[in-house]
């Protein structure tokens, strides 16, 4: 007891240290640490980040390399190393010595770039925007292999903790940027891949031309012959590596893909008749699922497999949709044309035919017609399948539309906001949804009252940092969620209205902008690479462009 005690009052203490050492600059305006009298402790550097969770400093000298401090200026990791990777949860990163920046980011430029342009023909919604030049940067260089699997540093690699103990010596071609939740990661010897724990234990020599994180104790690895398997925690070979394809995100059952080969029915017990290598007499390429163990839980016959969420994944096979849950098994029967992922019990899925409340109906049917409805994971009908169109789920809302418009209906099916006739709509983003009566639109809130009446052009789109943007008469503008015009609607384009928004808006501290700014900007056009200040005064000529 008295030895929990004291674990606990470490844990206290440790979570209410403060940080003892600040950053400052010497007269050469060098990185310096001083402490609370002004007094020099360490440095000069270039550069110096402090780590609150773990009271560390990563300092970087004036020749490029990375050290590690205490908080009170003791030397953890001497400066010696080429690059030090982001300090994970569990206080392990990567370091290189070494090595150099590959800058294998001019290679891939062009793609990205183009990419972005492309993305944004199609899309105006600045939100979604966003979120995709994100998604971009995060595959764009992940840690040290970018996009197309390419090394962005040379040299070699290894561990350390913020204890300043090395984990595994920096002598390794290539390691994957973090450890698992299993405490596992792979790692590249020659052209080799291996598994080791955080404690530096090699649990599996260099033995597989590639190996992928760890998910769900399992991780997929690529074998000789070019095709793919699954490991388990102690790096012993489960699935065999004999199929084309595997899979297995955070969310999603293990999966592989390949031929299945002609064998009777109920024949899927050994591997040898799920995957024939070059013998699948012409036969589609199919998925199977993966259980923890790394045996098949199903045949391969599977278009594709959808995320597990709730306990459930939908999967296609023979144009139908069917679910089936963690353990592989199919609950519902595959009559569906689409589905969507389960979330409290409930998902949207459509039939090729209508069905009423508490209805399920067995049959086989396909055709051209499609009808939207929810059930549950009885496979019970919640809300009837007879809408022509899904908009979406969000706040505890299902977003229909039918011949009269626009339904909302909560997760027991009940009809929401029946005082209104919207013959278009959108779900709710931060309890406010587009509208539109005869090809305007306008804003409502979640209580039903209408915000902002349908008085605009075009599809209008959500709220993005309390500003939407508008069109009338052909030009555009930008209002806040009282329906104020807070950039004048002169605008040429959504793209101008969005610029003005992000840049000028916001240093003019959201108050609304004047004509004469508009005009202004209309006539200059924003360079994006420039910000600009915004003031009545100042002459245009004098603007900061």
């Amino acid at each position: 007891m008295r030895k929990l005690m004291t674990i606990m009052c470490f844990l206290v203490c440790a979570s209410l240290s403060a940080q003892t050492l600040e950053v400052s600059r010497d007269k050469n305006d060098n990185v310096i640490l001083v402490d609370q009298s002004g007094a020099t402790v360490s440095g000069p550097y270039v550069s110096a980040e402090f780590n609150q969770k773990f009271n560390v400093w990563t300092v970087k000298t004036s020749n490029g390399k990375f050290g590690m401090l205490s908080d009170s200026g003791k030397e953890l990791r001497p400066a010696k190393y080429s690059f030090f990777g982001e300090i994970s949860d569990d206080g392990i990163f990567w370091i290189n010595t070494g090595g150099k920046d590959l800058d294998t980011q001019k290679s891939i430029q062009k793609y990205f770039t183009s990419h972005m342009s492309e993305f944004s023909k199609k899309e105006k919604d600045p939100e979604k925007l966003l979120k995709e030049r994100e998604r971009m940067e995060d595959l764009y260089c992940h840690g040290m292999v970018d996009i197309y699997g390419t090394k962005v540093y040379s040299g070699k690699f290894g561990y350390a903790d913020c204890t300043g103990k090395i984990i595994l010596d920096a002598k390794y071609n290539l390691v994957a940027t973090g450890f698992s939740e299993e405490g596992l990661a792979w790692y590249m010897k020659g052209s080799k891949y291996g598994v080791i724990d955080n404690s530096g234990k090699i649990i599996l020599a260099p033995t597989y031309k590639r190996i992928y994180d760890y998910h769900n104790s399992l991780a997929i690895v690529y074998g000789k012959k070019n095709k793919y398997g699954y490991i388990n925690t102690s790096g012993e070979l489960v699935t065999p590596d004999i199929f084309t394809a595997a899979g297995n995100a955070d969310n999603v059952i293990p999966w592989v893909k390949g031929v299945p080969a002609k064998v009777p029915a109920g024949c899927y017990s050994e591997y040898a008749q799920q995957a024939s290598v070059g013998q699948g007499y012409g036969m589609e390429e199919k998925h199977a699922m993966v259980g923890p163990d790394g045996k098949l839980l199903s045949p391969l016959k599977y278009d594709y497999i959808g995320e597990l969420q709730d306990g459930m994944a939908y999967c296609g096979y023979d144009d139908c949709v069917t679910f089936v849950n963690s353990e592989g098994r199919e609950i519902l029967p595959a009559i569906f044309k689409k589905a969507w992922n389960f979330k409290d019990g409930l998902a949207v899925a459509s039939l090729p035919f209508r069905a009423g409340v508490g209805e399920i109906n067995t049959r086989s049917v396909r055709g051209d017609m499609e009808y939207f409805g929810v059930i549950d994971k009885q496979g019970r009908v919640v809300v009837p399948f007879v809408y022509s169109e899904y908009k979406g789920r969000s706040e505890g809302t299902f977003l229909f539309e039918d011949s009269s418009g626009a339904v909302w209906l909560d997760n027991d099916g009940n009809r929401l906001y029946e005082n209104h006739n919207f013959s278009k709509a959108h779900v709710f983003v931060d309890s406010i949804a587009p509208v539109s009566i005869n090809g305007r639109w306008g804003y409502m809130d979640r209580e039903g009252n209408v915000i902002v009446e349908c008085m605009y052009e075009n599809e209008a789109l959500k709220f993005v940092d309390g500003y939407a943007w508008v069109c009338l008469s052909g030009k555009y503008g930008a209002i806040d969620k009282n329906g104020t015009v807070v950039v004048p609607i002169l605008l040429d384009s959504y793209e101008d209205a969005m610029t003005l928004c992000a840049t000028v808006l916001k240093e003019n501290g959201g108050a609304p902008l004047g004509i004469r700014q508009v005009e202004i900007f209309g006539k200059k056009k924003l360079n994006q690479k420039v910000r600009f200040k915004i003031s009545e005064t100042i002459p245009e000529d004098n603007w900061d462009f």
